[in-house]
């Protein structure tokens, strides 16, 4: 499965798929098997092995097994699977002392607070505008917007960090967390340099205005405020450091 022919490592890990599914205890032998594969030299075994991975660690005991094993961080950060199975393992304690030790949340930190929080709320904004809005039946009586598919939400770096107590230390030791809480209370027209963002993001949020631009600002820090509260560790760390009702006054401005 993993020194044979290329035909024979492909295979092999497509058959990882459905055993993910049928077996209980996976968790024992075949992650390991599909961290080994995150490595392959032929990117179509790689890329199967993350998405097979990313599905597997859906369970909390998958994922746990996968930090165990120690995964190369720059494996999967080349594609978005691993990126999000990165940001999931933030929320197990073994993951979040793992990836402090590799220097991954030193970087990430320093990301969400330059530009991926408002990265986040666009992507987030654009699929929600794009499922509700992509399938229209006529009736009757007009017409009617019918959504055949719904969107997941990707993980937020602070909402995963503050499912445990030792993330919300870190998320407050850092300062961002109270940055978060200080803008909302001014409105903010400043920009972040857009070099991090694709040709196709960068001419979007280039051309918005003054007015947009803090708009889109307000948004990316209720969700982020949000998301540290989406869990029962960080709902306390919010609502010990900002009235609930302030935020849900902010939000439905």
């Amino acid at each position: 499965m993993i020194s044979g022919s290329r035909k024979i490592r492909y295979i092999s890990t497509l058959r990882l798929r459905k055993l993910v599914r049928d077996s209980t205890d996976f968790h024992t032998w075949g992650i390991e098997l599909l961290k080994i594969k995150l490595t392959d030299e032929w990117d179509d075994v790689s890329k199967h092995a993350l998405r097979i991975l990313a599905e597997a660690c859906m369970s909390p005991i998958n994922l746990d097994a996968l930090i165990s094993f120690s995964p190369d961080v720059s494996a999967l950060e080349k594609h978005s699977d691993g990126r999000h199975l990165l940001l999931r393992m933030v929320g197990r304690e073994e993951g979040l002392k793992y990836l402090t030790l590799v220097g991954w949340m030193a970087t990430s930190l320093r990301e969400w607070k330059e530009y991926k929080n408002l990265d986040y709320v666009a992507r987030v904004e654009h699929a929600l505008h794009k499922a509700m809005t992509s399938v229209i039946k006529r009736t009757g009586l007009g017409f009617s917007i019918v959504s055949d598919e719904g969107v997941n939400l990707p993980p937020h770096l602070y909402g995963e960090l503050c499912k445990t107590e030792q993330g919300c230390d870190i998320l407050f030791k850092s300062g961002d967390f109270q940055q978060l809480l200080d803008k909302l209370q001014v409105v903010d027209v400043s920009r972040p340099a857009l070099t991090s963002y694709s040709d196709e993001d960068r001419i979007e949020l280039g051309g918005m205005t003054d007015r947009q631009w803090s708009q889109l600002h307000r948004r990316s820090i209720l969700w982020a405020l949000a998301q540290v509260g989406s869990s029962d560790v960080g709902y306390t760390f919010l609502k010990s450091h900002y009235p609930i009702q302030n935020f849900i006054n902010f939000a439905s401005e």
